[in-house]
């Protein structure tokens, strides 16, 4: 890691290819590859804490590692207890806890699960949402309030379901429109954005109002220049007037102005499987 690194904003890519399993740290904004963190073992989701700390979910570990900003060893590991599969996580603003989705059950096979550690520490409460049997990614708003998508049993529709703060259980949340696709779901500091796509419109943001257990679609984000027609199925990042996501068919990782989207505004090329985007902002 540059020794610049902790005094920069950094954006965080994992990479989970099997012959590159790494996660790649570049400043924020201006693109430069100043680290890389490795021995992670399959590096899925990441997300930030308040004080800049970054958690990367393991595949191959079954857990959860953190990092300080620009830091290169852990500070703290987490255990999946249930040995699932971590996809995302997200953290609770108001309370520190950490959310983390698992996408199937223990081994790999059955229904995954919702984890959440209380101030990112310990052993988890486990929740499974009755309308989702595959959780994709998890999204805290700024009142505490959990949202994670997924799909059935047989891959198919899709659902939102919020775990209100302070609450015991997940309630589904109808929007209209209907998602389309289980992606990636964010927070945007007024809307909750879910990522998708389709023929007809190629890769765009949704987003949405939630309240009372509905969902009302307020505005839509297209985005023009990444080759997954289903846009992002895997994890975004969205903050003020910028969104970065990955295009894991080209291996670039893509900004556009939020939310009026478009045309990407950068570009960073030349890695072999980006599948994940968050930043963490200096001191």
């Amino acid at each position: 890691m540059s020794p610049a690194a902790k005094s920069s904003n950094l954006l965080y890519i994992s990479n989970p290819d099997p012959a590159n399993q790494a996660v790649f740290v570049f400043s924020y904004p201006r693109g430069q590859l100043v680290g890389t963190l490795t021995g992670i073992g399959y590096p899925q989701g990441e997300c930030v804490d308040a004080a800049g700390n970054v958690f990367i979910t393991s595949l191959q570990a079954q857990g959860i590692y953190e990092f300080a900003h620009g830091g290169t060893t852990p500070i703290n590991t987490l255990t999946d207890p249930t040995a699932g599969d971590p996809e995302g996580c997200s953290v609770d603003p108001t309370t520190g806890n950490l959310a983390v989705t698992n996408f199937y059950g223990p081994g790999g096979v059955g229904q995954g699960d919702v984890l959440v550690y209380p101030n990112a520490t310990g052993t988890p409460v486990q929740y499974q949402p009755v309308n989702i049997y595959h959780l994709s990614y998890p999204a805290y708003d700024n009142a505490g309030n959990l949202f994670v998508d997924g799909v059935d049993q047989n891959f198919l529709n899709p659902s939102l379901a919020e775990l209100a703060h302070g609450g015991s259980a997940f309630a589904t949340v109808a929007l209209t429109p209907p998602i389309q696709l289980a992606g990636n779901v964010q927070w945007d500091g007024k809307f909750l954005a879910v990522g998708g796509g389709n023929a007809q419109q190629g890769a765009f943001i949704s987003r949405f109002v939630v309240s009372n257990g509905k969902g009302y679609l307020i505005g839509t984000t297209p985005l023009t220049g990444i080759s997954q027609l289903a846009g992002f199925l895997d994890e975004f990042w969205i903050r003020g007037k910028r969104v970065v996501g990955p295009d894991i068919l080209e291996g670039v990782v893509l900004s556009w102005n939020y939310p009026a989207g478009g045309s990407p505004i950068k570009a960073i090329t030349g890695l072999s499987y980006p599948y994940a985007a968050t930043v963490s902002k200096g001191p």
